[in-house]
């Protein structure tokens, strides 16, 4: 029997089909199954999708998409689909990552790790 050897390759991207309800813009933030990331470019339904979803993504985000600029740096982010805002709240919104800088101390920009 011959050896196989398998290179693991790094996954940065979902390429798929918009199947949701609505359109996606591009560099919006996109909740992808159990992914999130942001969508390289737009797609109305039914339209091919790339989903930028590289792990430690460093992500900028204004102060304005954001529900508090009290998050503190080590705190769980989280992000609300409904009103498409980040959030510190963990009620029935998803865990996306880890908050390196808040919003008040960077002009307001909250930069978080992706998880």
């Amino acid at each position: 029997m011959a050896n196989v050897y398998i290179e693991k390759e790094r996954v940065s991207h979902i390429y798929t089909v918009n199947n949701t309800a609505a359109a996606i813009a591009k560099n919006d933030f996109v909740i992808w199954g159990s992914f999130c990331g942001v969508a390289d470019n737009s797609a109305e339904v039914g339209e091919p999708l790339s989903i930028h979803i590289e792990s430690k993504l460093d992500i900028q985000v204004l102060a304005a998409d954001v529900d508090t600029t009290s998050a503190a740096i080590g705190d769980q982010l989280y992000y609300d689909e409904t009103a498409k805002k980040f959030t510190t709240d963990d009620d029935g919104n998803v865990l996306v990552g880890t908050v390196i800088a808040n919003a008040s101390g960077t002009g307001g920009i909250l930069r978080f790790i992706k998880i």
